[in-house]
């Protein structure tokens, strides 16, 4: 019978046996009785052994060199496979150990396995605590991470776990010339192609060579920042420095559209010298209502907000601008009143007093914030 005969036939070969060809012979064993699989040690035996050992190798009590011994044993355990192991949760933490306690020469290992998959690992939510921590140990593996992101920035800032990483970089480890490779992404598709060169380092030098990119880089900056401002991520450093060169660029229509847009995120960015100085210009150029809905999101904070290296200045600013002197005294001066013996102990919180008893003295008001606020008095006299 011909179906038998096939089915015969599809047995002999499933076995190995039968048909004189070579291609029963593919799965057959190798030397001694060991195929490939039973050579390379199970993952789950390998996380096993490496949680043992990290249980020794985290106690805080440990000698040094009995550290050294088990940094030894770990590495002999898991040099080849950290990529293989290092996006499942329960490894991370391992591998973080590994960094922290390993010698140079065990850290560049790492680095040097997980090369290539940075990208990766910053958008994995247990990956990205591994590349933190290379950024910390590993400083000749730095210009390599921030490389990996470029021309990914944009797309990296809107990503929960990989903007965290991005804004770690930018704000502590990037150099002058990384930091404008990473934010001129903002700027347009030219900027994010063509980096590094003895070029401009700033968005005004660049206009200030080629005015005729302003309209390009403006239009490039309010695509980036829109879905920021819809999506209230603005909490990174980055974003500011985009917010701030945006709202100085843009004309006044394209300025009061993302001041309506960002009134209400003010309070959270005004922890850096970019975003303060983007709160500033919102309450300089915001309508009365603007300013109202930016003041008011400051009281809950408003000790903090005093106490803060940038963010006294945009207070000093909201009483600056502000004509509604009702509205400033229920709002503001009320609560600063019954917080004077706290801000005068503190460096900064006792600028805002004596802002309100000397005016726009150098000696109490920062050079910074006095610069917006004699620029708000040319933009009050234009208007």
């Amino acid at each position: 019978d011909k179906r038998m005969a096939v089915k015969r036939k599809a047995e002999d070969h499933k076995s190995g046996g039968g048909g004189g060809g070579s291609g029963g012979n593919w799965k057959r064993a190798k030397p001694n009785g060991e195929s490939g699989a039973e050579k390379k040690q199970p993952v789950d035996e390998l996380k096993l052994q490496a949680r043992k050992l990290w249980e020794v190798l985290r106690r805080g009590d440990l000698g040094a060199e009995e550290r050294v011994q088990k940094m030894g044993e770990m590495m002999a355990l898991l040099g080849g496979r950290i990529k293989e192991v290092t996006f499942k949760h329960d490894m991370s933490r391992i591998v973080q150990t590994c960094l922290k306690h390993g010698s140079g020469e065990q850290r560049e290992q790492i680095a040097a396995e997980l090369a290539g998959a940075y990208l990766e690992l910053s958008r994995s939510l247990y990956g990205r605590h591994i590349l933190m921590r290379m950024l910390k140990y590993c400083p000749g593996r730095r210009a390599a991470i921030i490389q990996a992101f470029h021309g990914q920035v944009r797309k990296l800032i809107r990503h929960k776990e990989a903007a965290l990483v991005l804004e770690e970089c930018y704000a502590v480890y990037a150099n002058a010339q990384q930091k404008w490779d990473l934010v001129g992404e903002f700027y347009g598709s030219e900027f994010a192609v063509f980096k590094g060169g003895e070029g401009p380092k700033s968005i005004d030098a660049v206009l200030e060579a080629a005015p005729q990119k302003r309209e390009t880089v403006v239009a490039a900056l309010k695509a980036a920042v829109t879905p920021l401002l819809e999506k209230g991520t603005v909490q990174h450093s980055i974003v500011h420095r985009a917010l701030l060169d945006y709202l100085r660029l843009a004309d006044e229509a394209g300025r009061r559209d993302a001041i309506e847009a960002m009134r209400e995120l003010v309070v959270e960015v005004l922890h850096t010298r970019d975003g303060a100085h983007a709160g500033m210009l919102c309450l300089l150029h915001g309508s009365p209502k603007d300013r109202k809905a930016i003041v008011r999101s400051f009281k809950p904070y408003l000790k903090r907000i005093c106490c803060e290296e940038y963010g006294y200045a945009v207070l000093v600013e909201a009483l600056d601008s502000m004509d509604d002197t009702v509205f400033v005294h229920k709002t503001l001066l009320q609560d600063l009143c019954a917080l004077t013996d706290e801000l005068l102990g503190d460096q900064f919180g006792r600028r805002i007093q004596l802002y309100i008893l000397g005016g726009r003295s150098p000696h109490y008001v920062g050079s910074d914030a006095l610069k917006v606020l004699l620029e708000g008095d040319e933009v009050r006299a234009a208007t």
